[in-house]
């Protein structure tokens, strides 16, 4: 009661104050224009554009043409350079960017044969491999937290900057791990070294991945081109570091050749420090409009009418009166209050539903940056990159048979591998010229990221066929003969590329529609949703291998071995028939992740 009366003078005092009259509220409304009046807002810069340059552009063509009316001559001379620096310093973050992308390639290719020369004999686990299987699933493990990671950079930013350091930091925590790793006599520092190394490396990785794709955001042939630049400079620098790790081995141990591999992380860390990225200042986010608080939404305006003061009012008044009624026992209250029993049943249930009250709203604030990632939209892709990657692939059976049927040395092993990295980058850079074809008119037909789709799986498809020249080429024996090299290198070139082809879709997408301030995160999770339909995938292809009996062993054979081939083949055709529904706007786009950080927002300013 007495909260209600204090409230009561409180209007009291409000309506012996003087209204304004319709004259003054035009006035407050519309202010004089002249020349003191204030330059029109325009919209924040993007990310990466340098925050001095975006100054200069609202200057020259706000301020000064306001105030001195010049034809326009100046401002137009004035963006015209603003806009050269820009694509100067877009063009400067790509090339350091790809440098990065580069050396960390190298930096995780290099090392993988010495570690698997550390692991079958300086530590002797050929003899156990079970080890070496726990030991690479809790690695796995590690490195399929990537969403996790990619929060780090999308949330936390070091100095107002949210990518370049944990790329430097990443980089240089990688090389240090790396020395760790090659000095491990234990399968206890095993783990230690290892988990450390995916754990850093995860980090920078995700970093790059998000400022890749704020580069290419709200344009999806500009996030299609990026992306396969950036996937071709990766398996540039994968070719590089294992050709280079050929003659490094023959050279040397395989403990020098990992701890080579922090050379390149070090030079990683050190292109990083060279991307120009600007501050990410939170208060240049364009202004968004308002809308009027549900709590307050029935409440009086301040200069309202009399008649409606009065009566509110008079609702407050009559308020304290029933307070002072009496109870339902007979017995008056005192001075209005309510009796102990009844004050602490109150007062337990208001502490009761204010604890619940702000835990919902802590939980609707730590979800606000996600809310645009969670959307239908986000969702609908989302299931559709998990269908498109479910289909069984026939890779893990046909490496296994060749390596069963065919004897090849072991230098031939790393011939073909090169030849499949090879495929890989020959595939990425057709994908890059297809997505640029329309750029630059020279469109012969409409390469958009939905019909990339169309074109990945059937690409993926048909190369897979190209194992077909392997099978008819084994003379059917069971002991193992010499390998047929020309069929061998045709089909490993062919089908990785296939690979690679139908994959570039994915990160083009997964880039498109990841919402703005949560680029890595957006990124990393529908990457993960492509790596657990992976998964399941493998599961399907081991199911069918053993219908049909696929196999060396005694009540096996290979005799179904094209059938396989034939039957994974066709399988890729079967997601698209989702592809209609896939909506592929950019995460700016997406209204529903933008209304609810809004209403977050509001609720924090109340």
């Amino acid at each position: 009661s007495q909260s209600r009366r204090r409230r009561a003078s409180r209007w009291v005092v409000h309506l012996r104050r003087p209204r304004p009259t319709r004259t003054s509220r035009m006035m407050a409304a519309d202010p004089p224009r002249g020349a003191g009046a204030a330059v029109p807002s325009r919209p924040p810069p993007p990310r990466w554009i340098p925050a001095e340059l975006a100054g200069a552009t609202a200057t020259s063509s706000g301020t000064v043409d306001a105030a001195s009316g010049r034809d326009g001559r100046s401002r137009g001379s004035s963006v015209g350079s603003t806009r050269a620096e820009k694509a100067d310093t877009e063009k400067r973050t790509r090339e350091w960017l790809y440098a990065v992308f580069f050396l960390l390639s190298m930096a995780q290719a290099l090392p993988l044969t010495a570690i698997q020369v550390l692991l079958n004999r300086d530590l002797g686990l050929a003899e156990r491999p079970e080890q070496v299987n726990k030991y690479f699933a809790v690695e796995f493990s590690a490195l399929a937290l990537k969403p996790a990671y990619a929060l780090l950079s999308d949330l936390c930013p070091i100095f107002g900057r949210r990518r370049v350091p944990y790329m430097a930091l990443g980089a240089f925590a990688y090389a240090v791990a790396m020395q760790f790793y090659a000095r491990v006599r234990s399968i206890n520092n095993l783990y230690v070294a290892g988990v450390a190394s995916v754990v850093v490396f995860a980090i920078c990785e995700t970093g790059a991945d998000g400022a890749l794709v704020q580069l290419g955001a709200r344009d999806e042939k500009k996030a299609m081109q990026m992306q396969a630049a950036g996937m071709l400079v990766r398996s540039a620098g994968s070719f590089t570091a294992t050709a280079l790790s050929i003659p490094l081995l023959k050279l040397t141990d395989a403990r020098t050749v990992i701890s080579l591999a922090g050379v390149f992380a070090l030079a990683a860390a050190a292109a990083a420090c060279f991307i120009p990225e600007p501050r990410d200042n939170k208060r240049t986010r364009e202004p968004t409009e308002r809308k009027p608080s549900r709590a307050f939404a029935d409440a009086p305006l301040p200069f309202g009418d009399a008649e409606d003061d009065e009566e509110d009012l008079g609702r407050l008044l009559e308020g304290d009166r029933e307070e002072e009624r009496v109870g339902a026992d007979g017995e008056a209250t005192t001075r209005g209050r309510p009796r102990h029993g009844e004050t602490t049943y109150r007062e337990g249930r208001t502490f009761l539903s204010f604890r619940t009250s702000a835990i919902a709203a802590a939980t609707k604030r730590a979800l606000a940056p996600f809310a645009p990632c969670f959307t239908p939209r986000v969702a609908t892709c989302a299931l559709f990159l998990f269908a498109y990657r479910l289909p069984p692939t026939s890779l893990v059976t046909f490496t296994t048979f060749a390596y069963a049927q065919f004897t090849l040395p072991a230098w031939g092993y790393s011939v073909m591998l090169l030849l499949s990295m090879l495929g890989g980058i020959l595939a990425t850079a057709l994908y890059r010229s297809a997505a640029g074809a329309e750029r630059a008119n020279v469109r012969t037909f409409s390469f958009t990221l939905k019909s990339s789709f169309a074109a990945g799986a059937a690409v993926n498809s048909l190369c897979g066929l190209a194992r077909l020249l392997v099978v008819d080429a084994w003379d059917g024996s069971r002991t193992p003969s010499a390998a047929p090299l020309v069929p061998l290198a045709i089909s490993n070139v062919v089908a990785s590329g296939g690979l690679m082809f139908g994959y570039m879709p994915i990160v083009a997408l997964a880039a498109k529609i990841a919402p703005p301030g949560v680029e890595a995160f957006g990124f990393a999770s529908m990457l993960f949703v492509s790596d657990l339909a992976t998964t399941a995938g493998s599961a399907l292809a081991a199911s069918l291998t053993e219908a049909l009996e696929l196999g060396s062993g005694a009540d096996r054979s290979w005799s179904n071995l094209s059938a396989f081939i034939w039957m994974c083949a066709l399988f890729k055709f079967a997601p698209l028939v989702l592809l209609p529904f896939v909506d592929a706007r950019d995460g700016a786009e997406d209204l529903t992740g933008a209304a609810y950080r809004e209403e977050t927002e509001e609720e924090e300013e109340r």
